[in-house]
Formats: structure tokens, sequence, C-alpha cells
């Protein structure tokens, strides 16, 4: 599986500047084995005037 989401907090307001963010990221399933799936996702929350906040993950997912 590959994924895609995008949110906004469009009602926001913040005297510090953080008006309008907006978030994204992408995302795969990986299966290891039939128990194990791997989920890597990178994600950026894109703020206004500010530098971009930028991060990613892996899940791990056991199914017995």
């Amino acid at each position: 599986n590959l994924g895609v989401g995008i949110g906004t907090a469009e009602t926001h307001r913040d005297d510090s500047g953080y008006d309008d963010p907006l978030a994204w990221e992408v995302f795969c399933d990986l299966a290891v084995s039939d128990s194990i799936t791997l989920t890597p996702a990178f994600f950026v929350i894109e703020k206004d005037g500010k530098d971009d906040v930028k991060g990613a993950l892996v899940k791990t997912t056991f199914t017995f």
C-alpha cells in the first residue's frame, strides 16, 4: 500500500505568526513476513513565515 495524507487547520489563528498551517505525509506498507509489516512515513508541517518541520518514522505491526 502507498498513501498520501494532507491536512490543514484553516481556522487556527495565533499571534505568533503560525497561521494557516499545512501538513502532509507519504507512507507505504512493506510486508516483511506473514505476521510483520513495516510502515515507513515521511511528514512535513509548513508554517507561514517559519521553517518547515520535517520528520520520518517507522511503524512496526505484529499480527498473531
